[in-house]
């Protein structure tokens, strides 16, 4: 029996010599909504994983006929809760196309992986502004710089406030 706190835990067992699949627990995340931020968690305990992926968690946006149109992962590895309990998180914002979303529990390799304290959280994004024409200037102050080895200036602020694709975050605005 083990449990990170509370009562129980979701356990999946996959025994030597079973077929390795993607064995999963699932639940539907309600009230999303597309350009919704969700953040998942999920404590995992592992013992024996051998062969496979390993235990992980998933987001998985699914469209109105069923099918899925998008998927996050959290860290995907069989070491993955194997000394002790170890807390995993995928971060994903609800795609236009999904008309619902559920949490994915996954034990892909032979072994026992113990899931517990699943949880969701769900935040609205600020929508990106339209500015049509407008010109546009940005005035980057270098003593303000945090990071200065980082790709582009502007993707780690605006990715986490507006819902946009890596096209527009990759823009270069003279």
């Amino acid at each position: 029996d083990q449990r990170h706190t509370g009562k129980r835990s979701a356990r999946i067992t996959v025994p030597q010599g079973t077929a390795i699949h993607y064995q999963q627990l699932q639940g539907t995340i309600p009230g999303i909504a597309a350009g919704d931020r969700l953040t998942a968690t999920v404590w995992v305990r592992a013992h024996g994983l051998a062969d496979g992926a390993g235990a992980y968690m998933a987001v998985e946006f699914v469209g109105p006929s069923g099918q899925r149109v998008d998927i996050a992962h959290s860290k995907v590895s069989r070491a993955t809760g194997r000394d002790n309990w170890e807390q995993l998180a995928a971060e994903a914002v609800v795609p236009r196309a999904a008309a619902s979303a559920r949490l994915v529990l996954v034990l892909h390799a032979h072994g026992t992986a113990w899931f517990d304290e699943a949880a969701v959280t769900a935040e609205k994004l600020v929508p990106w502004p339209d500015l049509g024409d407008a010109e546009r200037r940005v005035t980057i102050r270098t003593g303000r710089v945090v990071q200065p080895d980082f790709g582009g200036v502007g993707f780690n602020v605006f990715d986490h406030i507006h819902d946009a694709s890596r096209r527009e975050l990759d823009e270069v605005i003279e």
